[in-house]
């Protein structure tokens, strides 16, 4: 039987796309209330959705019906400084009772022409990231509603459209399992730290306390601030707050940064790099030689601790626990853009167990760390397939693979906006 041609629609027919609330820093709150409602940002985007942590509850007056998230929906990150970001999606595979930013927009499958799943895995594919990544903006780049109504999307028989989501479907099982071992060793690493040293909070068995300065030979220091690109062979890698997993690891999308003078925020084995604003603030990073050769950015704030007094592993398994948390939320600055500056880090108080205790909690978090890695296997198989398999099922016909600003809105691309344009629906 003769294949059926793939068809090219317009996004705008086959989803809704929905642009997110736009709220005043006084209208957030960071935490919730029975007439508040939560808000999802690009922070929060990732291969999935992070429903948890980041989120911000505004008044629910300000949430218009449509700008609820309904499960099935696809939230992209519409403004961002990064070219790498800008055009993030991830599904929302649950109901969940809450909302987007102004700088996310919410895309809602419509047409029974086309496969919920088909266009969630098209717009993570590489083929639409690099549409996105053309977005006009010099600071900041904005993919404009309009624009994104007008992308063509490549549409073959829904049959086939199925079959395709049934192959990636089984790709990301593979990444679920890794998921799900660095849950448990998340789990694992504060429990284990509560259980040999106690409650950092309370100090139960009496050690020493020193603060985070008084245990650095080196910190704080700042990262460099510099833009991103596509990493090159032999060149650091860029390490940024989104590149951060829940646990401390890295993401796998690796950026480079054209720095002339790079070596001084090149990370050793065993620093500690904290988050120091957004929504994120407070997030650690401890770096480890198989990390690949790395810098810092700018908002990430660097701890290079005396190791004869604590390991670099202890003090991470501190930052997991509850006591951590309740610290950082104390410490933070404001709501909307919190924030954490270098002598406040300085003055973390920290419990110093003698070395003997603490090299044999590494022991155990190092074998627990061997084993989640186990998972790893299949993921390279995964991460091709998502990467190559979209556009060659597709064959690579859509022809939208340059950003074409909507004509009216061509003179309003020519700006360098700094987000979402005033006016815009709430």
């Amino acid at each position: 039987m003769k294949p059926q041609p793939v068809k090219h629609m317009p996004l705008g027919e086959v989803a809704d796309v929905i642009r997110g609330v736009t709220f005043r820093k006084s209208d957030a709150a960071d935490s919730p209330a029975s007439d508040r409602t939560p808000v999802l940002r690009a922070g929060n985007i990732g291969k999935d959705l992070d429903l948890d942590n980041g989120l911000v509850w505004v008044p629910s007056d300000l949430v218009l019906q449509k700008q609820r998230t309904l499960r099935g929906d696809i939230v992209m990150c519409a403004s961002s400084g990064s070219s790498v970001v800008v055009g993030k999606s991830a599904p929302l595979r649950q109901q969940w009772n809450g909302t987007i930013g102004a700088f996310c927009i919410v895309i809602r499958p419509k047409s029974k022409a086309c496969d919920p799943g088909f266009l969630g895995f098209f717009l993570g594919s590489p083929h639409f990231r690099q549409w996105a990544s053309q977005a006009p903006g010099a600071n900041i780049k904005n993919i404009r509603k309009s624009d994104l109504q007008q992308y063509l999307v490549p549409l073959p028989p829904l049959d086939e459209q199925r079959r395709i989501v049934a192959i990636l479907n089984r790709a990301a099982k593979i990444e679920r399992l890794k998921k799900q071992a660095q849950e448990r060793l998340r789990e694992f690493i504060p429990a284990l730290f509560v259980k040999m040293f106690g409650d950092p909070a309370g100090n139960p068995m009496g050690w020493p306390v020193l603060s985070l300065g008084e245990l650095s030979v080196i910190g704080p220091q700042y990262g460099a601030n510099a833009r991103s690109k596509t990493l090159l062979s032999g060149e650091p890698r860029y390490v940024r707050i989104t590149d951060i997993q829940e646990g401390g690891g890295l993401s796998d999308e690796a950026v480079g940064v054209p720095l002339p003078n790079w070596e001084k925020y090149r990370l050793r084995d065993g620093d500690l790099l904290f988050a120091r604003s957004g929504a994120t603030v407070g997030k650690p990073y401890i770096y480890r030689p198989q990390d690949g050769l790395c810098v810092f950015a700018g908002y990430l704030i660097r701890f290079r601790l005396e190791a004869t007094k604590l390991h670099p592993e202890v003090l991470f398994g501190l930052t997991q626990t509850y006591a951590y948390s309740a610290w950082v939320k104390s410490k933070r600055r404001t709501v909307a853009q919190p924030n954490i500056n270098g002598r406040e880090f300085a003055t973390l108080r920290i419990p110093v167990p003698p070395r003997r205790l603490q090299n044999q909690y590494v022991q155990m978090v190092e074998a627990a760390r061997s084993t989640a890695a186990l998972a790893d296997s299949g993921v390279a198989v995964s991460s091709a397939l998502n990467m190559s398999l979209m556009p060659q099922l597709l064959q690579n016909q859509s022809p939208s693979m340059q950003y074409h600003p909507s004509q009216m809105d061509m003179s309003l691309s020519l700006r360098q906006s700094g987000g979402p344009a005033s006016g815009e629906e709430k």
